[in-house]
């Protein structure tokens, strides 16, 4: 079986040195994960390929020595890595191809944004490729009773098959309208929770903080994040300031928010409107009190606790 079809990719990505190879990798909990690698690292005598960053350009490769490394690497494809020189956008349906047919809400949003779109790897999602100006990479939720949108920006890579679908361009067009209501849908649904909060002490958080009032908006908040150097970098998506450690950077981040607010879904929501929001956020990575969690749940549940003092020194 083919990993990609590299004539159908569109020319307007292949002129970009944003090129990464992909594996599969096994995370926590059995899962299967796509790790971007260096291309030039991808072949078969070299047990260990080097993780490319969506920060670091130097990283990233041609689209020719992308499809030439990616051919030789086992199990996996190519990726495209966004950023800000580069005027397209990514949208990710999941689970949306059912017995080979697309489901009626994702084939209207096809129809209504008519651009190059094909079809994930997994062969039962589907990625749009858009021209826009839209920054932030966002999850939005209930679009047109569509379950989840994912938009892919800056400092995300995405991964790239070729695996056209028949009745739609294989070149990338520009739809503002379209790109403008889900947008307006985003900014208007209600954050859902990264999962259901255990009525047992979690890990020293009252559960009550969890979901206490929001004192300052999100507008306020971010405005007193952006008032620090430090906190202004990590909001942009700057990791060097932890070695480019993107874990602890989240951390910092997470408690730099937590100083303002104590409700865990403003918390995430915030967090999902930075640029160092990436897919981890929502992957299944531990438990708590017997409850499998994500990720991001995890991570604002150490930044709670780390800052449980916060009223004696805001």
């Amino acid at each position: 079986m083919k990993k990609f079809e590299s004539h159908n990719i569109p020319d307007e990505l292949k002129v970009y040195d944003s090129w990464v190879v992909w594996r599969y990798i096994q995370r926590n909990g059995g899962r299967n994960g796509k790790q971007p690698f260096i291309s030039s690292t991808c072949y078969p005598s070299r047990r260990r390929p080097i993780p490319a960053k969506t920060t670091d350009p130097k990283t990233w490769s041609s689209f020719d020595d992308a499809v030439q490394y990616g051919k030789l690497s086992g199990n996996g494809g190519i990726g495209f890595v966004f950023s800000p020189n580069i005027p397209y956008i990514g949208l990710d349906i999941d689970d949306c191809i059912v017995n080979r047919e697309i489901i009626a809400p994702v084939k209207k949003l096809l129809d209504d944004l008519n651009t190059y779109s094909e079809i994930s790897p997994s062969g039962t999602g589907i990625r749009c490729i858009l021209k826009s100006n839209y920054s932030g990479n966002q999850n939005i939720s209930g679009y047109n009773n569509i379950r989840k949108i994912e938009i892919s920006t800056d400092r995300r890579y995405v991964t790239i098959t070729g695996f056209v679908i028949e009745g739609y361009p294989l070149e990338i067009n520009e739809n503002d309208k379209v790109m403008d209501e889900i947008v307006v849908q985003m900014e208007n649904s209600p954050t859902t929770p990264l999962c259901v909060v255990s009525s047992e002490p979690l890990s020293q958080i009252d559960v009550d903080l969890l979901t206490g009032p929001e004192e300052l908006n999100d507008v306020e908040i971010i405005a007193k994040i952006w008032s620090s150097q430090k906190g202004k970098r990590l909001w942009i998506g700057d990791i060097s300031l932890f070695d480019n450690d993107h874990s602890r950077a989240d951390m910092a981040l997470l408690c730099m928010i937590a100083n303002w607010s104590r409700n865990i879904n403003q918390i995430d929501r915030l967090f999902r409107k930075s640029k160092l929001f990436r897919e981890k956020w929502e992957q299944k990575c531990g438990m708590i009190n017997g409850v499998e969690c994500t990720y991001g749940y995890i991570s604002i549940i150490k930044a709670l606790s780390r800052t449980k003092d916060f009223l004696k020194y805001r």
